[in-house]
């Protein structure tokens, strides 16, 4: 079998991919704020660099078919085709799931994990675990509308790479290299964190990833149920916002209480994900 090359799709296609998928909101909100973020992160030193398009010839220019590659860590792909018929011949006619080590196919939408599960029996690729998450959703013109109300305890703040050993070691989905994968998130897009203002203790936080998606929603075991999550969420949601994009938020299924909370703050469910973990 001949084993095709994936092309790197340049800026002005991407221009053009976002308009694509610009028509498909809020469905597509994340694949347009991927877009949005990459391009933003190419005016930060070279941040561009972290993230890269790929596709099959064409193919993105028809039906939205399209892959990214974050660095080492991560491989996303998306389409607009119902067959998924140009997706998996661009997974399967190529070397992309040819890796060595751990790589995380990265927020598959339900619809698309059929095609990605098939393009893994058919490389034969046989360990890997999944995790089922949801996406959900806010529009920025309610984001902007939230109300921010702080305790008089604690402040909100930028967080800082010296808060990166912190974050990473309460993270559930750490891994070997888990410092520098966040480190890239904070670098890039920036996180904010809750701070007792009796020492300076952070004890909340959350983050953004390349989609611009709230991740990583944390309060120390010992300070929850004090409101600290709903506030952080709320602080980022605005900023999310005011930057232009509708704020979205990556949810593992069965956590009740994340859901409860984005849901009281007008987020609601979009779209079901997987995240498939190859080892």
């Amino acid at each position: 079998m001949t084993c095709h090359t994936l092309k790197t799709l340049s800026d002005h296609d991407l221009i053009k991919l976002r308009d694509i998928y610009e028509k498909h909101l809020p469905y597509a909100t994340h694949v347009y704020n991927l877009i949005s973020t990459y391009m933003k992160w190419k005016k930060l030193k070279d941040g561009g660099n972290y993230m890269k398009f790929l596709s099959l010839s064409d193919d993105w220019s028809t039906t939205g078919t399209f892959i990214m590659q974050f660095s080492c860590y991560d491989i996303f792909v998306c389409t607009l085709q119902k067959s998924g018929a140009d997706l998996y011949k661009a997974l399967t006619d190529t070397r992309i799931l040819d890796v060595d080590g751990r790589v995380v196919l990265y927020g598959i939408l339900n619809d698309h994990y059929p095609t990605v599960l098939k393009s893994l029996i058919y490389k034969n690729i046989t360990k890997f675990h999944t995790i089922e998450m949801m996406l959900y959703y806010l529009p920025k013109e309610k984001a902007l509308s939230i109300t921010v109300v702080c305790p008089d305890n604690v402040y909100v703040d930028k967080l800082h790479q010296q808060h990166i050993p912190t974050i990473t070691a309460i993270w559930p989905h750490r891994f070997d290299g888990a410092e520098h994968y966040l480190s890239i998130f904070l670098e890039m897009n920036g996180g904010y964190g809750v701070f007792l203002k009796e020492d300076d203790k952070l004890v909340a936080w959350v983050m953004r990833n390349h989609w611009g998606t709230m991740i990583n929603l944390q309060t120390l075991p010992e300070y929850k149920r004090m409101g600290f999550g709903h506030l952080i969420v709320s602080v980022m949601a605005k900023h999310i916002a005011e930057d232009g994009q509708s704020p979205m938020a990556t949810i593992v299924m069965g956590n009740f209480a994340s859901e409860m909370l984005f849901q009281k703050l007008g987020f609601r469910h979009l779209n079901s994900l997987k995240f498939v973990t190859l080892e």
